[in-house]
């Protein structure tokens, strides 16, 4: 009986032992807890640190705008910017205001440009003109209004908006050398803005032999009207 006891407690002492030897050892053991890692800071990246991808715009046609009288008050896009225009010969020089931008386009290109513009009801982005047809011109292209002016422009934009307006220009031939440095142009681009246009230069050519300038380079500023 007594044997029997101590047996039975002996079982009991090794299960025991049995036991609590297995619960240290789990809890000493690190990989039963999860890991958690912290976001690194070179994977993520805020807006303003990313790389902004600027937009491609390619030179389109523009509506036709429907011109109105000189606004109250403008605003100054820019002022007394260095800008010029190419003879293109049988090749178009063309000059945009409103970016301001010159560039030279191939003729039979510029003329198909123009009639898909004319077809949607568009205007071409370039303002003025420079280019052999039958003699070379100076001229502004479809939806400007201008004025050219034999002394130099007007420095308020209503006055030069209200000139542009009733100026009727549309083409000088420039052989003749009708004008001269000093002189002049006020015009209204097809975005509706209002650019003063100084002649300060010519390139090339010869008046005496009547062969037009290479290049006329002006001084310009452009506002813009203020919204109402």
């Amino acid at each position: 009986m007594i044997g029997s006891v101590i047996g039975l407690l002996g079982v009991g002492l090794t299960v025991w032992a049995t036991v609590h030897v297995a619960d240290d050892g789990d809890k000493g053991t690190p990989d039963s807890k999860p890991t958690v890692s912290a976001p690194s800071p070179t994977v993520q990246s805020s807006a303003d640190d990313a790389p902004q991808e600027q937009e491609q715009t390619s030179p389109t046609p523009s509506t036709a705008p429907s011109f109105q009288a000189p606004a109250d008050s403008y605003a100054v896009v820019y002022k007394d910017r260095k800008v010029g225009i190419s003879y293109g010969g049988f090749d178009v020089g063309t000059l945009d205001l409103d970016k301001p931008r010159a560039q030279e386009i191939q003729g039979g290109d510029y003329q198909t440009m123009k009639r898909d513009a004319k077809a949607e009801g568009k205007v071409l982005e370039p303002d003025l003109l420079y280019y052999t047809d039958d003699l070379a011109e100076l001229l502004i292209e479809d939806g400007r209004t201008a004025v050219q002016t034999d002394t130099a422009p007007p420095t308020e934009p209503q006055q030069c908006a209200a000139d542009a307006e009733a100026g009727g220009f549309d083409a000088i031939q420039m052989y003749e050398w009708p004008l001269d440095v000093g002189s002049g142009f006020c015009v209204i681009t097809d975005q509706g803005n209002v650019v003063r246009l100084q002649i300060t230069r010519f390139v090339g050519g010869d008046r005496s032999l009547a062969r037009n300038p290479d290049r006329i380079e002006f001084n310009a500023t452009m506002w813009r009207p203020s919204q109402s």
